[in-house]
């Protein structure tokens, strides 16, 4: 999941919200080969530099990355979720300690949010394709392509308000374009659902996109199993 990342950050514009920036505005980013990619959170920001954490998948351990490079505070927001580009010393990607860091991309961030199922059914209906998503921790993390003009009107979470309180709760990829005839974009999004995954009830979410025009239902466990298509 991760080399498809590493590629598209390479090699296609990638859309974001609300700007696109590195973590080096002044001069060209040179970004060498064997460079990781990842999900991260912005955990601090100060004079001194930066830390992110991560974690593989699920629920593995938490993993920290500290830099000393400097990062515009007029970009970035302590507690929102980066695609970050970096390397290490140990040459493993989630290895904590001291990264050298290349690039930091904003991504769409947002919480899941409780709807009608009427208004789930019909936020899920502009055409997007989903080539990745899975969970680390409490965030839900997608690349996806669509038509799109600047950035899309609506990309997150809902869930189904009436089944909220189900073991499995259904939930929707909310996505609704700024104009259907736009190019295609690639972008990405790491949504926090602890709105739904900490309530008691809760066991696992069974969550609804589109993929290629057809509907896709996934599931994500409590349990620590990857996601894998409900049959």
């Amino acid at each position: 999941m991760f080399k498809s990342i590493s590629k598209l950050l390479m090699i296609v514009p990638v859309l974001i919200a609300p700007l696109f920036c590195s973590c080096n505005d002044d001069n060209e980013t040179i970004i060498p080969e064997g460079a990781f990619t990842v999900f991260a959170t912005l955990e601090r920001l100060d004079n001194t530099g930066a830390t992110f954490t991560t974690q593989e998948l699920d629920d593995s351990d938490l993993v920290t990355y500290t830099t000393t490079q400097e990062l515009k505070e007029k970009y970035y927001t302590v507690g929102n979720r980066y695609v970050i580009v970096f390397s290490n010393q140990s040459g493993k990607r989630f290895q904590s300690g001291e990264i050298t860091l290349y690039m930091a991309y904003s991504v769409f961030n947002g919480k899941a949010e409780s709807h009608s199922a009427a208004d789930c059914e019909t936020a899920f209906k502009d055409p997007i394709n989903l080539s990745m998503i899975y969970r680390t921790g409490k965030w839900l993390n997608i690349e996806a392509t669509a038509p799109v003009g600047v950035q899309p009107k609506t990309f997150t979470v809902y869930v189904d308000q009436a089944t909220i309180n189900n073991e499995i709760p259904e939930a929707y990829i909310a996505f609704k374009t700024d104009n259907i005839s736009g190019p295609e974009r690639t972008f990405f999004g790491s949504f926090d659902l602890s709105p739904v995954w900490n309530l008691n009830t809760c066991r696992g979410l069974r969550i609804h996109y589109y993929t290629k025009g057809v509907e896709t239902v996934e599931v994500i466990n409590k349990t620590d199993l990857p996601i894998k298509p409900e049959l």
